[in-house]
């Protein structure tokens, strides 16, 4: 009975060791930069202080053009994810805004929960900002589909049509209890999702090559 315990209590400590050392390896080799004038230095578009933070985007068409919003998804760095899109959309005649969210790209880290109102007052704020007229357009995919709806249940009369793609159907502020914990949120976060994230991404495009 006493080497059972012995080799359990071996067994445990083991594992806590093991899984301590795999954490350490991935926090240590995260992304560490600090947001700000440094990190931006030679970073296209253009940045506006917001009374949240900076916040990064583009902004290109003619003023008399109908305005189309672009909100990326929640697990992208930010909106490189539309560039393509954006291009595209601007070459017909639209006039298109892209910006990086809060916590994402090159806007500002925040210290405050990322739920869906920061996200839908992040849009209000910056087309109010811009001095942009509604209604918008807005095509959101992912969680910037939920944040989409949330902003047009809010600002109806801001918004005109909205299209979805692979859209989150609950508030992008609610998580699953093992991610909202600090201690297994950080472990999974580190050790399994940040290491794959992009390369999910791209294997989830017909040509990951050509997603930039």
């Amino acid at each position: 009975m006493k080497k059972i315990k012995l080799f359990l209590i071996i067994g445990f400590l083991t594992t806590v060791v093991a899984l301590t050392g795999v954490y350490s390896f991935y926090a240590l080799n995260q992304e560490n930069k600090i947001m700000n004038a440094s990190a931006r230095k030679g970073i296209t578009g253009e940045f506006i202080r917001l009374s949240k933070g900076i916040t990064r985007y583009n902004l290109e068409g003619p003023d008399t053009a109908k305005t189309i919003i672009l909100l990326h998804g929640g697990s992208v760095i930010g909106d490189y994810v539309w560039e393509k899109n954006y291009k595209a959309l601007v070459d017909s005649g639209f006039k298109v805004l892209k910006f990086d969210m809060y916590g994402r790209g090159y806007s500002d880290r925040i210290n405050e929960a990322q739920t869906l109102d920061l996200f839908v007052s992040q849009i209000n704020e910056l087309t109010d900002s811009l001095k942009l007229s509604g209604p918008f357009e807005i095509i959101g995919v992912s969680m910037g589909g939920s944040i989409a709806t949330g902003f047009a249940d809010k600002y109806p009369e801001k918004t005109g049509k909205i299209i979805l793609i692979s859209p989150i159907a609950v508030n992008p502020g609610k998580k699953r209890w093992y991610i909202d914990n600090p201690i297994s949120g950080n472990f999974l976060v580190s050790v399994y999702w940040y290491p794959r994230c992009v390369q999910k991404q791209m294997a989830e495009f017909f040509d990951g090559k050509k997603a930039g």
